[in-house]
């Protein structure tokens, strides 16, 4: 789980700019870059560069202090693997002093890129490690975020130019803001519900081969709709490396911290990954989920983790193109309901790594979908501003779709949600139904229960025991999966849907972005 002393707040009114009046704030680590490049001569070859340029500053870069278990794995990749992997590969690196005189100074990271930037052959080849947020209302009217003495006064999540200050962030949980009604429970904000109607796996159809959806989030947890095995491929590894970390929606009791603070209570993204699971099993019933753990309870992942996740995520579809017989191997669609800021928007849009990353994914002939953000603002939120209009299409590669919120029943802009030329279009995602982990029951009681003359147990609604299996939520978060969803029904269409070729795979996924964007290939 991440902590916030790790992070640091981008104020641009503060920060050392360099003659930039194009920085953005951001959250990032401050002690640490990451660095296009496999272990080795690639990464080596940019660290020295790098240090070339600190060193009249009294800094350096060195590898982390431990050994690499990346190393054996990048020597078992094939030739085709293992030039993606040149191309793509970024490896963390941390910074520390290296003058004496300086060994009581304060790191940080952004001050010393802005060194890096100014000769751009380097500043490309290196970043921020970002702090990356799930896409999902409910900071502030929770009673952990909202006015607990750590997070309402911390100055992190306290003063945050976006989450501190922000009309919609800021005054969160009351007031006068429309905005602060979708987090309140019966307003849009999670509760738990009652579904009456059968599992969708009911209609589902009888496909060649069941498309496959990616959910890079906080896992799956335990839920009826989830315990048949050809439904859902949990625990995916890559040349046996697990992918993506522990399963926070399923470690109810095994792991408690990842799903409740100390005073017991569900923390504001728990369950977050079962919930998107639930949107996709209802509009595409034929989807096999693929869960991708990498976020905690708490709605955040160093941004270096999920790149990692997602890069060999990648490399084991790009295995499964190759090899006849590996169709499990290929993912069909990824759907991001997380993002973040980056502090100068423009560069990230055209040259970060995840860009690169994510563009290599449309190549291959997968459908990417991201969730526009809920902060109520025009700003990009990455990765779902990739799809920003301006970028020069290009006909052997998907494009990024990002998706921003609309009110039931679909005729208004969720008061919270991101817009702007870059977001692709819009679903409902305000008072969604969906699965929620039968284990999670919080420590929030009803507010009166009592047994009757009549000898009849009455009670209110418990607020957090959805050991039911249900709930209703709201944010981009959960109208993206909708798009992603409603794709993968395309595919399942398709006469050859059984052909994982990336060119196959790029005419089917085009013919979904036709019928239900009314996209059309460039």
């Amino acid at each position: 789980m991440t902590r916030p002393e790790e992070f640091r707040v981008l104020d641009p009114s503060a920060a050392p700019l360099h003659g930039r009046d194009d920085v953005r704030p951001t959250v990032y680590a401050p002690d640490r870059l990451l660095i296009r490049g496999l272990p080795g001569a690639g990464r080596d070859a940019v660290m020295a560069e790098v240090n070339r340029l600190l060193a009249p500053q009294g800094w350096r870069a060195r590898p982390p202090g431990r050994d690499d278990p990346d190393e054996e794995l990048l020597d078992r990749l094939t030739p085709e693997l293992r030039e993606v992997a040149e191309r793509l590969w970024v490896s963390v690196v941390d910074l520390e002093v290296d003058d004496a005189e300086r060994a009581g100074d304060a790191i940080d990271a952004f001050a010393l890129m802005q060194h890096l930037r100014a000769v751009p052959r380097v500043g490309k080849q290196v970043s921020l490690d970002h702090l990356v947020m799930i896409c999902a209302p409910g900071w502030r009217a929770h009673p952990y975020w909202g006015t607990h003495p750590y997070w309402g006064t911390h100055p992190y999540w306290g003063t945050h130019p976006y989450w501190g200050t922000h009309p919609y962030w800021g005054t969160h949980g009351g007031g006068s803001n429309p905005a602060a009604e979708y987090a309140v429970p019966g307003r849009g904000g999670r509760m738990p519900v009652q579904w009456v109607g059968p599992d969708p796996a009911s209609r589902r159809k009888e496909v060649r081969r069941r498309p496959v959806v990616a959910v890079p989030d906080t896992g799956l947890g335990p839920h009826p709709w989830f315990e048949d095995k050809d439904d859902v491929r949990r625990g995916v590894t890559f040349l046996g490396r697990p992918i993506g970390g522990v399963d926070a929606d399923s470690s109810a009791t095994s792991r408690p911290e990842l799903v409740y603070d100390p005073n017991g209570l569900l923390l504001h993204c728990a369950g977050h990954g079962t919930f998107i699971a639930g949107i996709i099993r209802q509009t595409c019933p034929e989807a096999v989920i693929l869960p991708v753990p990498v976020v905690d309870g708490d709605g955040t992942v160093h941004e270096h983790e999920l790149y990692r996740a997602l890069l060999l995520l990648l490399l084991r579809h790009i295995e499964g193109q190759i090899r006849g017989g590996a169709e499990d191997q290929v993912i069909d669609v990824l759907s991001l309901s997380l993002g973040y800021y980056h502090e100068t928007p423009e560069d990230a849009r055209t040259s970060s790594f995840l860009r690169a990353l994510l563009d290599e994914y449309g190549r291959r002939g997968v459908l990417v979908v991201a969730a526009a953000g809920n902060d109520a603002t025009t700003l990009p939120m990455l990765p779902a501003a990739f799809a920003a209009p301006e970028q020069p299409g290009e006909r052997d590669r998907l494009p990024v779709v990002s998706v921003g919120a609309l009110n039931p029943p679909g005729r208004t802009t969720a008061f919270f949600s991101n817009t702007g030329r870059w977001v692709s279009c819009q679903r409902v995602g305000v008072g969604m139904v969906s699965t929620m982990p039968t284990s999670f029951n919080g420590s929030a009681q009803r507010s009166i229960e009592t047994k009757g003359l009549d000898g009849v147990v009455r009670g209110t609604l418990d607020p957090d025991d959805y050991s039911g299996g249900f709930a209703t939520w709201s944010g981009t978060s959960f109208a993206a999966p909708a798009v992603a969803g409603a794709l993968a029904a395309h595919l399942v269409a398709a006469s050859d849907v059984g052909d994982v070729s990336p060119a196959a795979m790029l005419t089917r996924g085009w013919s979904a972005l036709r019928t239900e964007l009314r996209w059309r290939r460039p």
